[in-house]
């Protein structure tokens, strides 16, 4: 069985659009990585930080330094949310 952790060839990719989401991105990622580690496949978890003006990209730096299933992508600005789900 492969664990939700394993970074060899996610088979699941759940990406996030993220517009000054500091308040809520840790619950966020507590719900959706709960979601995924349930459905016992490998998965990532792609936050896209759109610009943000708050602390969201600080908050995904430490969110990724402890969760090995999560890519926290940074644009330099905000581009809108279909832009950030395409990058």
């Amino acid at each position: 069985m492969t664990t939700p952790d394993s970074r060899s060839k996610p088979r699941i990719s759940v990406v996030l659009p993220a517009y000054n989401e500091a308040e809520v991105i840790g619950e966020t990622h507590r719900r959706v990585t709960g979601v995924c580690a349930k459905l016992a496949l490998p998965y990532e978890l792609v936050v896209v930080n759109d610009g943000s003006t708050d602390a969201t990209w600080e908050k995904l730096v430490a969110l990724a330094a402890r969760d090995p299933c999560l890519v926290a992508v940074r644009l330099s600005r905000n581009h809108g949310h279909q832009l950030a789900l395409s990058a």
